[in-house]
């Protein structure tokens, strides 16, 4: 019995050294140094992927989902896939126009997709993800996850060619997207 105290213990310290925290959560400008991506996108669609194999398209579902089956279903990966407009920042694999976001409770740092809004455009601060599951055509998945302790996503007025969102600090800013460009680039 004290044996198996001792690896509850180690259990919990290992694994809380993991944690996703966070001091201070500072603007875009900032993060952007340490993103991995920065793209102006499109959001094409979204899906919700459970640890049982199950695909949902909207978080209702997930919520009904999740009642029909306690006990029996944790982790759900939420994907968004991207159309990538401009590339503002880091490499571009091949032809690749096309990526996905995940999101979600699979990992402790992941957060809710939820506000980006299907067939509008943001500029995304992203760090490369390998996503342990399995890909349609078999072979493992590759994609992003927006940044964390910082404002990642800055909504793209496409006509105004205007962005909108945390910037510096925690006020909300509108500035033209030339100017964000030549920050980023």
């Amino acid at each position: 019995m004290r044996n198996l105290s001792v690896q509850i213990v180690l259990y919990f310290l290992v694994t809380s050294g993991y944690a996703c925290s966070c001091k201070n959560i500072v603007g875009f400008y900032r993060g952007v140094k340490v993103a991995d991506k920065v793209v102006l996108g499109k959001v094409l669609r979204r899906e919700f992927l459970f640890d049982d194999g199950k695909k949902v398209k909207d978080i209702d579902a997930v919520k009904k989902y999740y009642d029909q089956n306690k006990g029996k279903v944790f982790f759900y990966v939420e994907v968004v896939t991207i159309e990538i407009v401009e590339n503002l920042k880091g490499p571009i694999q091949g032809q690749v126009k096309i990526i996905e976001l995940y999101g979600g409770n699979f990992d402790s740092c992941w957060g809710s997709l939820e506000f980006l809004e299907i067939d509008k455009f943001y500029v995304l601060s992203m760090q490369d993800y390998f996503y342990p599951f399995q890909g349609e055509n078999g072979g493992d998945r590759w994609g992003y996850e927006l940044g964390t302790c910082y404002h990642s996503s800055l909504v793209y007025n496409n006509e105004k060619r205007e962005v909108t969102g945390i910037l510096r600090k925690e006020k909300v800013k509108t500035i033209p997207y030339s100017r964000l460009k030549k920050i980023i680039i």
